[in-house]
C-alpha cells in the first residue's frame, strides 16, 4: 500500500467517528503509524494554551492534560503561523513538558487546520526508520492527514457540544416538570391544608372540628403520597437495594396508580434463575429503568391509551425490552417527540446498544431496545474488578 493510499484508509476510518475520546486516540496512533515514528502527541487549543489529548507510542500517559504555552514554544509558533515544521534538532528547540516527557531528538509538527482555522497541533518524534530525522515527504504526508484529522476533531467536538446542550436542556426541563409537580400537587395541597385548618380553630361544634382533623389528616397523606412519588422518580430506592425487576414492578404500580394506564409486565432476567450469577451493572439497570420509564411515562401522558405490555429478557449476553401501547401514535419527526427520542437513543448508546421506535397514528407505538447485559457470572470476579 501506498503513503497516498494509507493516508486516505486512516482518513475514511476518522469519517466514521463522533467520540471526541475515540477520534483523538485513532488521530495519534495514526499520525505515529503513518510516520513510523517512536512517539506522537496530539495538542488541542485551551484558552492561551495548548493542552495534550491523545499520546501514542513510547510516551508516557502523564504527558496527558499537561498545558504548553502557545507563547515561546514550537508547537505555538506552529499553531499562531499554520505552517509545519521539522525539527532536526529537537533538544535545543524544544521546552516545556514536551523537552521533559518526550525526550526527543527530532521532531515534526503540523498544524491541524480546517477552513483557515488552527484547532491544534500533531506532533510526531523521532522516525524509527531510516531515521531518527523526519524527511520532506514525511512533513507532507503528516499535513495531509492533519487536514482529515481536523475535520473529525471539529465533527466530534460539535457533537460533544450538541450532546451537552442537550443534557443542560433535559435538566432543565426536569427540574420544570419537578417545580410543576411541587406547585400544582403538593404547594397547593399544603395551602388547602392550611385554610381547613383555619376552619377547625373556629369551629365550635366538637363534631365539626373532628370531621375537619380527619379531613386535615387525609391531605396530609395526599401531600405526603406525591412527595413520595416524586423522590421516587428521581431515584426509585427498589433500585439499587433490590434490583430491576423489583424497581420496575413499583414503576408499573406507581403509573398505574396515578394514571389508571393498565400496564401487564413480564420481566425475565438470568440472575434470578441462579443465585451463582450476580447482578446487572448498575449502568445497565439505570439505562433500562430510565428508557422505559420515559416510555411508560409518555404512553399515560399523550398516548390516549389505556393499556402497555412491557416485556424484558436477558437471554444469550444481551437484554432486550419492548414497551407496546394501544395508543394514538405520534409524529416521530415532532419537535417534543424528537428530543424525548434523542435521549433515550444517547441512553442506550452509551451502553453500546440499540433502540427502535415504531409509531403509526392511531395504531399505537413500539419501543424496543438492546444492551449488551455485560455480566460478571462469578462474584468473585466481579469482586476482583471492583478491587
Amino acid at each position: 500500500m501506498s503513503s497516498l493510499e494509507a493516508t486516505s484508509e486512516i482518513a475514511h476510518a476518522l469519517a466514521g467517528e463522533t467520540d471526541l475520546e475515540h477520534v483523538l486516540e485513532l488521530i495519534a496512533k495514526r499520525a505515529r503509524a503513518l510516520t513510523e515514528a517512536r512517539a506522537s502527541v496530539v495538542l488541542l487549543r485551551e484558552g492561551e494554551q495548548l493542552q495534550a489529548v491523545a499520546v501514542a507510542g513510547e510516551l508516557d500517559r502523564a504527558l496527558l492534560g499537561e498545558r504548553i504555552p502557545i507563547e515561546g514554544s514550537v508547537s505555538g509558533q506552529v499553531f499562531r503561523t499554520g505552517n509545519s515544521e521539522r525539527l532536526p534538532d529537537a533538544p535545543s528547540r524544544l521546552r516545556f513538558s514536551l523537552a521533559e516527557q518526550t525526550q526527543a531528538k527530532t521532531g515534526l509538527f503540523v498544524p491541524l487546520r480546517l477552513r483557515g482555522r488552527v484547532l491544534g497541533v500533531l506532533a510526531a518524534f523521532d522516525r524509527l526508520r531510516a531515521g531518527p530525522q523526519f524527511s520532506a515527504r514525511d512533513e507532507q504526508l503528516l499535513s495531509a492527514f492533519a487536514t482529515s484529522a481536523a475535520a473529525a476533531v471539529a465533527t466530534a467536538q460539535d457533537v460533544a457540544t450538541q450532546s451537552l446542550q442537550r443534557s443542560i436542556f433535559a435538566a432543565e426541563e426536569e427540574r420544570k416538570r419537578w417545580a410543576r409537580e411541587l406547585h400544582d400537587g403538593t404547594l397547593q395541597e399544603l395551602a388547602a391544608l392550611k385554610l381547613l385548618l383555619a376552619t377547625v380553630r373556629i369551629a365550635k361544634d366538637e363534631q365539626a372540628r373532628e370531621a375537619q382533623l380527619r379531613r386535615a389528616g387525609e391531605r396530609i397523606d395526599v401531600a405526603i403520597r406525591a412527595l413520595r412519588d416524586l423522590i421516587t422518580d428521581l431515584r426509585p430506592a427498589s433500585l439499587d437495594e433490590l434490583g430491576l425487576k423489583a424497581a420496575l414492578e413499583a414503576l408499573a404500580e406507581r403509573i398505574t396508580r396515578t394514571s389508571e394506564l393498565r400496564i401487564e409486565l413480564d420481566v425475565d432476567l438470568a440472575y434470578e434463575a441462579s443465585r451463582e450469577r450476580t447482578r446487572l451493572p448498575a449502568q445497565i439497570e439505570d439505562t433500562v429503568y430510565r428508557v422505559l420509564q420515559e416510555a411508560l411515562s409518555n404512553v399515560a401522558k399523550h398516548s390516549g391509551g389505556s393499556h402497555a405490555d412491557v416485556v424484558v429478557r436477558e437471554q444469550s449476553g444481551v437484554i432486550d425490552a419492548v414497551v407496546g401501547d394501544n395508543g394514538i401514535g405520534f409524529d416521530e419527526e415532532s419537535e417534543h417527540a424528537g428530543f424525548g427520542l434523542l435521549g433515550m437513543h444517547e441512553r442506550v448508546a452509551l451502553v453500546d446498544g440499540t433502540l427502535t421506535v415504531d409509531s403509526t397514528a392511531g395504531e399505537g407505538t413500539t419501543v424496543r431496545i438492546s444492551i449488551p447485559s455485560r455480566r460478571s457470572d462469578a462474584p468473585a470476579a466481579e469482586a476482583a474488578l471492583g478491587a
